[in-house]
């Protein structure tokens, strides 16, 4: 996206985010406890997915949450944020083949898997996007019944 505007560039640039040759560069404010919540959830509707997953079954039953970026120190710094509030996690760096392009990528990947990180995901940080509302409804209606955790 590319805006031209002289008045809102100031603006942005001015909450301290900027971008310089490809790198973003986020404005330390939103690390604060106060607004990383948030700033994850809107990143996670935006970027991020909810897979529900095999694992060994003939039907898909296991909630698996990820999201990944080319910006490996804002993965690093996502996950060591999520550590630090009690979500147990995996990260680290994948080679993905684009069909498109038939190139290869490096990508930052931080995943969340399994019912109880996805319970402490809705407890802490929830969902804003329909979309994985649906999926979240889907895996406890899956796992618990109508009922609810």
């Amino acid at each position: 996206m590319y805006i031209r505007s002289v008045s809102i560039n100031r603006f942005i640039r001015g909450t301290g985010y900027y971008k310089r040759n490809g790198k973003i560069k986020l404005p330390q404010w939103i690390f604060k406890e106060a607004y990383f919540y948030e700033f994850l959830r809107g990143l996670f509707d935006t970027d991020g997915s909810v897979a529900v997953k095999k694992k060994y079954r003939i039907k898909p039953y296991y909630p698996v949450l990820g999201i990944t970026l080319k910006n490996k120190e804002l993965i690093s710094y996502i996950a060591y944020y999520l550590k630090k509030h009690g979500f147990k996690l995996w990260w680290g760096a994948l080679n993905d083949f684009d069909t498109r392009t038939n190139k290869y990528y490096l990508r930052y990947r931080v995943q969340l898997s399994g019912f109880k990180q996805l319970a402490l995901w809705r407890e802490k940080i929830s969902f804003s996007n329909p979309k994985h509302l649906a999926k979240y409804d889907y895996v406890i209606k899956k796992k618990f019944g109508q009922k609810g955790i």
